[in-house]
C-alpha cells in the first residue's frame, strides 16, 4: 500500500514497516539459480526488494543491454545422416573467416582403446557429412585429446595421445569447399617441445597458441602437468616458446618471483598453474588469449576455478576480471571467443566429476 512496505517469502509476510507515505519509482527484479538444481533441470527463483529512500545513498544506471529470445530459438539436431561413428577427444573446428564460415572439419577421437585418424567434413549449407580421405591416410596420425585449427584452407593438428602421448605436428591442405584434400605433411618440431595432450590451443592472425597440457618426460620417467606456452607461426611452422623457463612457482600459480622466470613472456606476472584438458579462445579484436578451468592442483585432477587473460602485445598473464570464477568451472569444455573482443561462448565439459550441458 502507500504506507507500509512488507517482506514475503513463499507467501509468508516476514517483516512489515510502517514508514509514512511511499514513493516508488521503480521496482528491481533479482532472479538467481537455485543451487541445488540439477544440470538438466535448472530452477530458478524471483524476488521483488523495496526499502525506504535515502538521500545519502546514490547510484547510477548503465545502459540498457538488448535481450533477445523467441521460442524459435531452440537446440536442433543437424547431421544425422550418414555421421562419423562415435567418439571422443576429437576435434571439432570451422573452415573460414569469422563470420564467414562454411563448413566444420571432425578429426580424430577415440572410442574403447580404438584411436581414429580420418577426416570428416561437415557441410552447413546442406547439412551433410562428406569422409575426406588423404592421399596418404596413416594409422600414425591417428590420436585423441589433440589441438587442431584450421589456417588458409589447411588443417593442422598437433600433439594428442594414442595411446601414448605424441608430440607431431601435421598439416592437411583441404583445398575450396567441396574440393578433394591432399596428403598429410609431418613439420618439424623442436626437441623441447615434449609429447603432451589435453593441452589447449587458440589461433590468433597467423600464429597459434598452445598452452599447458599433461607432458611426458617427468623426473620420475612420467610425465607431469605444464603451463608452458608455445607459439606456431602458421604460414612457416616455426615454433617459438614463450615461457616459462621454469615452472617451480607456487600450487596457485601466482607467487611467481624468481629472476628470470620467463622468456619472452613479460615479468614479473602472475602466471596460471599448471593444467590439462583447459579451455582456450582468441579474440582479435582484444589482441588477446583467453583461458578458462581445466584440472590440476597438486593430484592433477582438481578442478581450477580460475579464468586468465594472455595479452598477444605484451606477452603479460592477468587475471580476467576476478580470479575465480565459479560458474565456469570445467574440463573438457569448449569456448569460442567472438571477433569484437567482448563475447565468448562456452559450452559444455566436466565439473566434480560430472558432464554439463550449459551454455
Amino acid at each position: 500500500s502507500d504506507n507500509t512496505t512488507a517482506t514475503v517469502i513463499d507467501d509468508i509476510e516476514i517483516v512489515q514497516r510502517t514508514d509514512g507515505p511511499i514513493t516508488m519509482d521503480r521496482v528491481f527484479l533479482w532472479g538467481s539459480k537455485v543451487p541445488d538444481a540439477l544440470a538438466a533441470s535448472d530452477v530458478y527463483w524471483d524476488a521483488i526488494f523495496a526499502a525506504p529512500w535515502s538521500p545519502s545513498v546514490s547510484s547510477t544506471v548503465a545502459a540498457a543491454e538488448a535481450v533477445a529470445w523467441s521460442p524459435a530459438m531452440a537446440w536442433s539436431k543437424v547431421g544425422a545422416v550418414s555421421p562419423p561413428s562415435p567418439r571422443q577427444g576429437h576435434s571439432f573446428t570451422a573452415v573460414g573467416a569469422p563470420g564467414t564460415e562454411t563448413e566444420l572439419i571432425a578429426f580424430g577421437g577415440e572410442r574403447s582403446g580404438h584411436y581414429f585418424g580420418d577426416v570428416w567434413r561437415y557441410t552447413v549449407a546442406s547439412n551433410a557429412w562428406d569422409f575426406l580421405a588423404a592421399r596418404n591416410s596413416s594409422a600414425v596420425v591417428a590420436r585423441a585429446e589433440h589441438v587442431a585449427v584450421v589456417h588458409d584452407s589447411t588443417l593442422v593438428i598437433f600433439g594428442g595421445r594414442g595411446p601414448a602421448p605424441k608430440g607431431d605436428l601435421w598439416t592437411l591442405a583441404l583445398g575450396a569447399p567441396g574440393a578433394s584434400v591432399g596428403g598429410w605433411i609431418q613439420r618439424s618440431t623442436p626437441a623441447d617441445l615434449s609429447p603432451r595432450f589435453g593441452h589447449s590451443a587458440a589461433v590468433h592472425g597467423d600464429n597459434m597458441y598452445v598452452v599447458g597440457g599433461y607432458v611426458a618426460g617427468g623426473v620420475d620417467g612420467g610425465g607431469v602437468l605444464s603451463s608452458e606456452v608455445w607459439s606456431l607461426d602458421l604460414m612457416t611452422y616455426e615454433w617459438t616458446f614463450l615461457g616459462p623457463q621454469s615452472t617451480s612457482v607456487d600450487a596457485d600459480g601466482v607467487s611467481a618471483a624468481a629472476a628470470g622466470l620467463y622468456a619472452t613472456l613479460q615479468f614479473p606476472a602472475p602466471l596460471p598453474a599448471a593444467r590439462l584438458s583447459a579451455l582456450s579462445a582468441a579474440a582479435a579484436a582484444a589482441d588477446a588469449l583467453y583461458l578458462i578451468g581445466g584440472v590440476g592442483g597438486v593430484t592433477g585432477d582438481i578442478d581450477m576455478t580460475d579464468a586468465w587473460r594472455l595479452d598477444l602485445s605484451t606477452l603479460k598473464w592477468s587475471h580476467a576480471l576476478a580470479y575465480n570464477h565459479a560458474g565456469l568451472t570445467r574440463a573438457d569444455g569448449t569456448m569460442v571467443a567472438l571477433g569484437d573482443g567482448r563475447t565468448a561462448f562456452v559450452f559444455g565439459g566436466t565439473s566434480g566429476g560430472g558432464p554439463l550441458s550449459d551454455l
